[in-house]
């Protein structure tokens, strides 16, 4: 995928997060924090990749804006998965992502919502895990 199209599918992405999830908390009256843990869960793999990918280029002195083969699915490559097992890993974070947004969305409206903080865990063990990935193994 080229540059025009990865920018349109984040441009689109970005529109209904903002539209649906980021202003959750103005539509049902909860705290904005809600509205941040259900964005930060919902897009747990692209928000993990990135946080990754900008952490490792500044520790190496490079710029997090320059393209390179750093990001967690190149790792995940490098520790010797399939590039058909990255789609499937990543396919099962993204409907883990999808699962868990869809409840916190369930826990507001019950007005749950001391139980949402619990599902920061999710990104944060993705993160770690992912970031861990990118320490151990490197480009051959």
């Amino acid at each position: 995928m080229g540059d025009a199209g990865s920018q349109f599918i984040g441009l689109f992405v970005a529109f209904f997060t903002i539209k649906f999830l980021w202003n959750l908390g103005s539509i049902t009256q909860t705290h904005s924090w809600v509205s941040l843990i259900l964005t930060l869960t919902a897009l747990t793999p692209a928000a993990a990749d990135t946080l990754t990918v900008v952490i490792n280029r500044l520790k190496a002195g490079k710029s997090p804006m320059v393209g390179g083969k750093d990001h967690t699915t190149h790792h995940l490559v490098y520790a010797g998965f399939k590039d058909r097992q990255v789609w499937m890993i990543f396919s099962f974070l993204g409907f883990g992502s999808f699962l868990l947004s869809v409840g916190i969305i369930y826990l507001v409206l019950m007005s749950r919502l001391e139980v949402t903080v619990l599902f920061l865990l999710y990104f944060l063990v993705v993160f770690g895990v992912l970031y861990r990935n990118t320490i151990k193994y490197k480009a051959s």
